[in-house]
């Protein structure tokens, strides 16, 4: 568990330097800490090094080490590349390739753990939203925005706003007459 708690916070923030101390903070969240976690960190990371193929996959620099992969290896950047690019096109079809890469919660087992609950509340959100907008008739178009206050949950809907995720096209029914 402690060897997938590290790939998880260097995942979480692939191509950047993560200081040793979160990181130990995080392999170590209930505080039983070995008598030397810093010598420990490295013997995990060195095992980590080892399972992902090469002393070149995470780098060590003053206090920091940095999991040296293309962001796009991970699937929750790949998910917010998609919505990025759905903001900027709207479709139906960007938003279906997002979800398809959804296997389960964000960082399952770990996502009620201090360190990754906003990382994961924000996946989360993002994912719900994005789900939301993904189906309509027209694969081209996404939802319209009348079935996004419908079928969005009320906690997230100002949430949708300030992100300005998608121009998303439409308006409510007209109410009948009477």
């Amino acid at each position: 568990p402690r060897q997938r708690r590290l790939l998880a916070v260097l995942a979480m923030h692939a191509g950047e330097s993560v200081g040793t101390s979160g990181i130990i903070d995080a392999v170590w969240p209930e505080g039983d800490l070995p008598s030397d976690p810093r010598e420990t960190l490295r013997t995990y990371v060195s095992r980590l090094r080892r399972a992902l193929g090469g002393s070149d996959t995470i780098a060590a620099r003053a206090g920091t080490y940095t999991l040296r992969v293309s962001p796009d290896t991970i699937d929750a950047h790949r998910f917010e590349t998609c919505l990025d690019d759905a903001r900027e096109e709207p479709s139906a079809v960007l938003l279906r390739e997002a979800m398809s890469l959804w296997r389960g919660p964000a960082l399952y087992g770990f996502e009620h753990e201090d360190w990754a609950r906003s990382y994961v509340a924000r996946l989360t959100e993002l994912r719900l939203v994005a789900g939301a907008c993904s189906g309509t008739s027209d694969s081209s178009q996404p939802r319209p925005a009348f079935w996004i206050q419908v079928c969005v949950p009320a906690a997230i809907l100002p949430k949708i706003q300030p992100l300005s995720f998608f121009r998303i096209i439409g308006s409510p029914p007209s109410a009948p007459k009477t």
